[in-house]
């Protein structure tokens, strides 16, 4: 047991700049075994470093926008190590690895484009981890006007001060690296609503939204029926409310995104 716990401490010490991580013969001391070509020191400096260049590399596939925005050795070195070290894998699975990087950077990210940067970090895991989420049974027609509605696990709703999702699309486009002496493209500053979800094919989509239709479906994602989401609505988007609430409802059951 000791052993094991040695053997931990020593590759999850981070990679230096440069992607350097080889231990010297002293700090092996034999407890690892020569290979056939490599003394035991070399051998455990490779495992430390594929243990970190998989989390980097994980990290990039689960945040492509975080990953473009900041370059490769900036979010290995400044965001993924500190971000591992303060939450190591503990899941049964490694793919759950980022599941508390929007909030790490929500309370230690100092940067000036912060809101940017987690806005873009919580779509990014919202559209890795979709694909993965469960799929309720559907709601039908005849269960619209009295059950409590609720969102499927895999739909999220979005109020933004940008127009952020096709902005992010043009972003992905490119490698991580592809945009480091290039301009980002430009953000229009203007509010908006958006519901994002997996379309009946199972590919997560963007549907943008009124905010008339975001209130009515954030009431939704709480629990209630559509009566009762409408008693919520404003009573100067009322009118629109009432004169969409059919065409809206079928659209939202036809792809899927309600449940009771």
């Amino acid at each position: 047991m000791r052993d094991l716990e040695w053997f931990g401490s020593m590759i999850r010490r981070p990679l230096s700049v440069g992607y350097v991580g080889e231990f010297t013969e002293e700090e092996v001391a034999g407890r690892i075994l020569p290979g056939p070509k490599l003394p035991g020191h070399n051998r455990l400096s490779i495992y430390r470093q594929q243990y970190w260049l998989r989390f980097f590399k994980l990290m990039e596939t689960c945040f492509p926008t975080i990953a473009r925005l900041f370059s490769s050795h900036p979010l290995h070195f400044h965001l993924v190590v500190p971000y591992v070290q303060a939450h190591p894998p503990h899941a049964w699975s490694i793919d759950l690895l980022g599941a508390q990087f929007p909030a790490w950077l929500e309370a230690t990210y100092e940067g000036s484009d912060k809101p940017l940067v987690v806005l873009a970090a919580q779509v990014d895991w919202a559209i890795y981890e979709g694909p993965t989420q469960p799929e309720l049974p559907a709601v039908t027609l005849a269960q619209a006007a009295t059950s409590v509605l609720r969102l499927q696990p895999h739909v999220t709703l979005w109020h933004m001060p940008w127009v952020f999702p096709p902005v992010r699309a043009q972003i992905i486009e490119r490698p991580v690296d592809g945009w480091i002496d290039e301009p980002f493209p430009k953000l229009d500053r203007t509010e908006c609503w958006w519901l994002l979800g997996r379309s009946p094919e199972g590919a997560m989509t963007w549907k943008r939204l009124s905010e008339t239709q975001y209130l009515l479906l954030h009431t939704l994602s709480q629990g209630a029926t559509l009566a009762q989401a409408l008693e919520n609505i404003p009573e100067s988007a009322l009118d629109e409310a009432q004169a969409g609430i059919t065409a809206w409802f079928m659209e939202w059951q036809h792809n899927g995104w309600l449940t009771v």
